[in-house]
């Protein structure tokens, strides 16, 4: 079934990109994101569930912080849905929030991609790990860029990277949840409950 929805979510995160290039299927946006969205949060639920088996202290940090990553994926697709299907501009205060939700995205994900890449031995959660810890600097550092009395272009480096950031992470959910999913079955067959390396 998993694999059903992660390719439909990758499907339609494509789509609702190519209705921001071509102007005539933007009107197509606000149901091509609602599915895209809802087929996404099916997949974090999914990946919840399968996590929580796999820690299994339930005193073990990495529960919670998992927890707050998963539910933490509302932010870009709030963002996402202001700009692209509302069409706003968001007020400096709403966008200030966002930031310091971005950061602690990113924070979060560092150690649950940390603990995974210990855990379950894969160079793709070490790679995902070194993109949200370079990401967890990046972000503030470019968001606050613009309010020093620099003379720069204009370019507005910190959008354009969380714009982009976020178009090919949630292209990947799919693949990535399924991923996990596969290596937790994995290591819960072989260690049959037994203790994992700790959380880092």
């Amino acid at each position: 079934m998993n694999i059903v929805v992660t390719s439909f979510a990758s499907i339609c995160f494509l789509l609702f990109w190519l209705t921001q290039i071509f102007n005539d299927f933007k009107h197509w946006a606000p149901l091509v994101f609602c599915l895209a969205a809802g087929s996404v949060l099916y997949l974090l639920l999914s990946c919840h569930s399968v996590l929580s088996k796999f820690f299994t202290l339930k005193t073990s940090p990495v529960r919670y912080v998992a927890r707050a990553h998963l539910v933490l994926h509302i932010v870009p697709l709030f963002l996402f849905f202001s700009k692209y299907v509302e069409q706003r501009s968001l007020s400096f205060a709403e966008e200030t929030c966002l930031m310091l939700l971005f950061v602690l995205f990113f924070i979060t994900g560092k150690s649950v991609w940390h603990y995974l890449g210990n855990n379950l031995g894969s160079i793709i959660y070490k790679l995902f790990y070194r993109g949200n810890a370079g990401m967890s600097f990046s972000v503030p550092l470019l968001f606050f860029i613009p309010l020093l009395p620099l003379q720069l272009d204009g370019v507005d480096f910190y959008h354009r990277l969380i714009q982009f950031y976020f178009a090919v992470h949630f292209f990947l959910v799919g693949p990535a949840v399924f991923k996990i999913e596969y290596d937790v079955r994995c290591k819960l067959r072989e260690d049959k409950g037994g203790d994992v390396k700790g959380f880092g």
